[in-house]
């Protein structure tokens, strides 16, 4: 339920936080004076931002090394020495096509790579040993 203030038009008086339902009507409004109080817009209280803390580091890229405790300390560093967060460069993720791509072009190969080959399978047959990509897929 939202929050009023009131102000009397007789006597001035400021009635705050007074907490009334959104569909409220007139009537709903305190009374001062024996009249019904207007609505008064008073100034939002100040809203102080703190940077959000992180970690403290020492940063290493320079000989000061100075010691960063805020995420700004740490953009404004990056930005006086033409440094990059990691973080900024990583972009969005692959899509599934993209990913789909990338294990057909990439992954397949390399595994067929290092795959046994037939003869080298039965050889491990014989000698009662599993083949290793039989035993990840189980």
């Amino acid at each position: 339920m939202p929050r009023y203030d009131f102000k009397c038009k007789k006597c001035q008086k400021i009635k705050v936080d007074v907490i009334l339902p959104i569909t409220h009507v007139e009537t709903d409004r305190p009374k001062c004076c024996g009249e019904i109080s207007s609505v008064h817009i008073s100034v939002p209280p100040m809203v102080h931002w703190v940077d959000p803390m992180i970690e403290p580091f020492r940063a290493i890229a320079t000989k000061d090394r100075p010691v960063i405790t805020t995420a700004k300390q740490n953009r404004e560093y990056m930005a006086r020495h033409d440094l990059v967060d990691a973080n900024e460069v990583v972009g969005k993720p692959p899509s599934k096509a993209e990913q789909m791509q990338y294990h057909n072009d990439v992954v397949l190969p390399s595994i067929k790579n290092v795959s046994a080959t037939d003869r080298q399978l039965d050889d491990m047959k014989k000698a009662g040993i599993k083949d290793p990509l039989t035993q990840l897929q189980e």
